[in-house]
């Protein structure tokens, strides 16, 4: 699932539960936090000088929430399908064998 992410400005990483959204401006910043897959307003501060910021600029799709749902669940998924089908194919023949 990705994270959508605020499309005007510029996305930071804070940690690993936060970032920051700088206005194009950079006089802005507000702090968002990703809870449950999505990115939650916390915080918005504003500096008359403008903050400086370093590092890539994120966009919607950079970020993933529980990628290792991803991954995993094909694979389980095709493994419970085909034991399934393994399984009733068994007790068919095993029937006709009796």
């Amino acid at each position: 699932m990705n994270v959508e992410l605020p499309s005007s400005g510029c996305n930071i990483i804070n940690s690993s539960t936060s970032f920051y959204n700088y206005s194009t401006d950079s006089r802005t910043r507000k702090t968002y936090v990703i809870y449950e897959g999505k990115a939650l307003l916390q915080a918005s501060n504003t500096n008359q000088y403008g903050y400086t910021y370093t590092g890539d600029c994120l966009t919607t799709g950079d970020l993933v929430y529980r990628p290792e749902l991803q991954i995993y669940f094909p694979f389980i998924a095709s493994i419970i399908i085909v034991g399934a089908i393994l399984l009733a194919y068994k007790i068919v023949l095993w029937r006709f064998i009796k």
